[in-house]
């Protein structure tokens, strides 16, 4: 069975929960979309918090990302916005390079290699 999309709901409403709690803990003005868009950025920065330590964020910043407090003055919120900017591009440089065709056909006859024949494929080796 597959249980793919039933995880993926899950993580999505314990996502939507830690919202609303930090929400609720939000100095709320009225009109303002600021707290919401602050909570979704305390949540991605909590869910990438040891990548946050690999790019060298402060540490007592991380801890305070990590117990998710809402008590940041502006100046620290520029800081976690960018910390967020900077991850994003840590992700990007991580990626890695496309393969060769020859690479690629390489990798795919170790795959197969014990690999029974007659087997619906897409893409058998030539042996």
């Amino acid at each position: 069975m597959n249980f793919a999309k039933i995880e993926e709901a899950l993580r999505k409403g314990i996502e939507q929960l830690q919202k609303d709690q930090l929400l609720e803990k939000a100095p709320s003005r009225k009109g303002e979309n600021l707290p919401k868009k602050r909570a979704e950025l305390l949540i991605f920065l909590k869910s990438w918090y040891k990548q946050l330590l690999q790019i060298g964020a402060p540490k007592p910043l991380i801890k305070r990302v990590k117990a998710l407090e809402f008590t940041y003055t502006e100046e620290e919120w520029v800081i976690l916005a960018d910390l967020k900017q900077k991850l994003l591009l840590h992700f990007r440089t991580r990626q890695k390079e496309p393969l060769s065709d020859e690479e690629l056909i390489e990798q795919e006859k170790i795959r197969h290699e014990k690999k029974r024949h007659n087997v619906n494929e897409k893409w058998l080796p030539l042996d």
